[in-house]
């Protein structure tokens, strides 16, 4: 597994660097079903309900296209990024990928923390941790695999093999927020009247939170705080930060000048080095992505990062482990936690 990043910090290590390695693919299609109009991600939800049940279906994708026979009944995850948006789905799974068990944001299974509970009530099965093991995939007797197309996840290199088993869809959630790639995913797997759910009922509950914070007139830094080794910062284009302003806040630029380690074509994350982060703090706010309230203890005692405006008379706000990758569940855990952060007086 090739990881094209530094370690930014614990949680990204600790989690394989899942979602923050390098994008190389573009974003993904639309998607096509056989003897069906045509339909565009987000928009899962088009067409007559006659037509969302149209089998079978060429679904365009990272690595081209698939046709799927019938609506699968034996689901594989080979990519634990995706496990969560197919659980939301309540996609039929047969079993999963799964990273290292009992880190940050993990649980004793390997699965994270935010879909572990709906995991162990569906009696999802690990099938392996980190490298794909291609004879437990097998073994699963699987009639459609998601792979991921980029991360520390992705399965994509086994593409071929993979296809032998099953038919394969490969997802780029790289740059997506939950929405498009849940999209994605909902029309492979049939689960486009599932996902019309769950868009409604998250846009209520972000309608609900929004009349209860009251965010910040300055803009805000969200990050993955690396500490001396590099620190990633959520840019205005990705998924963390389509959460974020939709209840109101404005997120900080990245400087245009500032030293990136990373792709400079990558929509949700840039990776910079210690002393340009130092200097690129200058809200009087951060939020910390995907980490707990200790890291405000680190971020105040690692030199540098002591002497900026936010931790000299900011406000330093950790959004939870569960919101380093983001799924319809942890989309809502990062807006709970941003309400309870700045709550409306």
């Amino acid at each position: 597994m090739s990881l094209l990043i530094r370690r930014c910090s614990s949680v990204i290590a600790a989690i394989f660097v899942l979602v923050l390695a390098t994008s190389c693919s573009p974003s993904p299609a639309g998607d096509t079903a056989a003897g069906s109009p045509s339909a565009s991600f987000p928009g899962a939800t088009a067409g007559t309900a006659a037509e969302q049940e149209t089998w079978p279906r060429t679904i365009t994708h990272a690595k081209g296209q698939t046709t799927i026979t019938a609506k699968p009944k034996r689901i594989v995850s080979t990519s634990v990024s995706l496990t969560g948006n197919l659980l939301a789905l309540d996609a039929p799974l047969a079993g999963t990928m799964a990273t290292k068990p009992d880190s940050v944001g993990v649980d004793s299974q390997g699965f994270f923390s935010q879909w572990s509970k709906v995991a162990r009530e569906r009696n999802l099965k690990a099938l392996y941790e980190g490298e794909l093991d291609l004879e437990a995939v097998t073994a699963a007797s699987p009639d459609l695999i998601v792979v991921a197309a980029t991360g520390g996840d992705s399965a994509a290199g086994s593409y071929e093999q993979l296809s032998q088993i099953a038919p394969v869809v490969v997802v780029n959630y790289s740059g997506s927020d939950w929405k498009q790639t849940t999209a994605e995913l909902a029309r492979a797997t049939g689960q486009e009247a599932k996902y019309a759910e769950l868009v409604s009922k998250y846009d209520a509950t972000i309608a609900d939170l929004g009349k209860k914070t009251a965010a910040p007139s300055a803009p805000v830094h969200a990050i993955v705080f690396g500490g001396d080794a590099d620190t990633a910062f959520a840019l205005p284009s990705g998924p963390h930060a389509q959460v974020i302003t939709g209840l109101g806040f404005t997120l900080a630029p990245v400087p245009s000048g500032a030293d990136h380690q990373s792709d400079p074509s990558r929509k949700d994350f840039a990776f910079i080095g210690k002393e340009a982060s130092v200097a690129a703090l200058t809200s009087p706010d951060v939020l910390f992505i995907g980490d707990d309230a200790e890291v405000v203890k680190r971020f105040k005692g690692t030199t540098g990062f002591s002497s900026t405006k936010a931790a000299q008379s900011g406000k330093l706000v950790a959004l939870g482990a569960s919101t380093f990758k983001l799924d319809p569940y942890s989309a809502t855990d990062l807006a709970r936690a941003l309400a309870a952060a700045y709550p409306r007086r």
